[in-house]
């Protein structure tokens, strides 16, 4: 490296010269990949949108080398049914970049927006990649997931049953769209309705496995505080346009009699 002074009357410039040894470390460490469907990260085998929106996220420690194009990931999907996995291209709009990295947050986002899928089980693949040429070959994201086009609503199941402070409800939704209409209600023993929990109340539902995030603590319509036993519930879904939303069975069908279903109050 060289050094020029600042009043430029150096005739010699071979004495303005400094060696200095530096070491640079190879970048050999892989990217890290998330992906969200429809908004959440899915456990393997869980059911999903026909048509959901798929996230993509890479991100790279290395903030000298910006994530900042569509190299920095690849995309596979494959139908079990055919048995191929086909790799997605940019070129077929189906993928596209959504945000570049940063030197202060070296992230990039794709979302992956599939056509309708048929009904059947898929293995979605991805591959990342950062400018170092580092694939996350040993930590590749793999998951399957189902698709189930029929509109259908699982039992409503309490969780947990027999409770003492709050319960919730898991159930399962299938098909295109979340139905317009749900309400649970509550009743005693002698048929009294003392709790309505709408659709609104349940929280924010997707297509596939839900945990309502309404928590019932056992207390009627009031806030008044309900006495130990055990209390029935009924659930109504409706669309209004009059789709049917069909009845999809479980291994726990057995614990309703017509369409009832048991909660179990024990302070």
């Amino acid at each position: 490296m060289y050094a020029t002074p600042k009043n430029l009357k150096d005739r010699i410039a071979l004495n303005n010269r400094i060696a200095y040894n530096f070491m640079v470390v190879p970048d050999l460490k892989e990217p890290l990949v998330d992906v969200l469907f429809d908004g959440q990260r899915i456990v393997n085998g869980e059911v999903v949108s026909p048509k959901p929106n798929i996230a993509i996220a890479v991100t790279d420690e290395n903030k000298f080398m910006i994530l900042n194009d569509t190299t920095s990931v690849e995309v596979y999907l494959q139908n079990h049914a055919d048995g191929k996995q086909k790799r997605v291209a940019f070129s077929s709009n189906k993928i596209t970049m959504q945000n570049t990295g940063t030197a202060s947050n070296n992230q990039i986002s794709y979302l992956f927006s599939p056509e309708m899928l048929v009904d059947g089980t898929y293995s979605l693949k991805v591959r990342s990649k950062d400018k170092s040429g580092n694939f996350n070959t040993t930590n590749d994201y793999l998951v399957d997931f189902e698709v189930i086009n029929e509109a259908s609503i699982t039992n409503f199941l309490p969780y947990p049953n027999p409770f003492t402070t709050s319960m919730q409800f898991v159930f399962k939704i299938t098909g295109q769209k979340i139905p317009d209409k749900i309400k649970v209600q509550i009743l005693t023993s002698t048929g009294k309705i003392v709790r309505e929990v709408l659709k609104e109340e349940l929280g924010d539902l997707r297509i596939g496995n839900n945990i309502s995030s309404f928590r019932w603590d056992g207390t009627d319509q009031f806030g008044d505080r309900l006495a130990n036993g055990v209390y029935f519930y009924r659930v109504q879904v409706e669309n209004t346009d009059k789709a049917e939303i069909k009845h999809r069975a479980t291994s726990s069908d057995a614990m309703f009699k017509q369409n009832y279903g048991k909660i179990y109050l024990m302070r």
